[in-house]
């Protein structure tokens, strides 16, 4: 597992977990997309401490980001960039689907199980609740 924690000073914005618990956004919507979905990081465990909220998160044994998976082989062949691609463009839509914008969707935020080739988005502190009118700030 890996865990990712959100401190409760650090000025960011808050959601609710469906357990009634208060969360950083971060949390709360990588909770929103953690089911039913095998191509993101699955949230395995909420908790509330009195400086920070986090969560226990899922991480395949052999991973490794997108950066470093790249960088370490030099140029993808055309068939593992394609399933790394098309992997990575279901979870845009599984997320679309939930109503999250993942915001920071880059290979430092995608990582790669190194048994399957396949990968899931793991960050989500640039992202955002989709919204049918403009938004007025984004940062991602």
């Amino acid at each position: 597992v890996a865990i990712k924690r959100v401190p409760r000073n650090g000025g960011g914005h808050w959601g609710e977990l469906p357990n009634g618990i208060g969360g950083g956004l971060e949390i709360v919507l990588l909770d929103k997309v953690s089911t039913d979905f095998g191509g993101g990081v699955q949230l395995l465990e909420r908790l509330e401490l009195p400086n920070m909220v986090g969560g226990g998160l899922e991480q395949p044994e052999q991973s490794q980001d997108l950066l470093h998976f790249g960088g370490g082989r030099g140029v993808l062949s055309e068939e593992v960039a394609r399933e790394l691609f098309g992997g990575g463009l279901e979870a845009v839509r599984h997320c679309s689907s939930c109503g999250v914008l993942g915001g920071g969707i880059k290979p430092e935020n995608i990582l790669v199980d190194l048994a399957t080739s396949g990968g899931g988005l793991i960050d989500f502190g640039c992202g955002t609740y989709l919204q049918d009118t403009g938004g007025g700030r984004f940062a991602g």
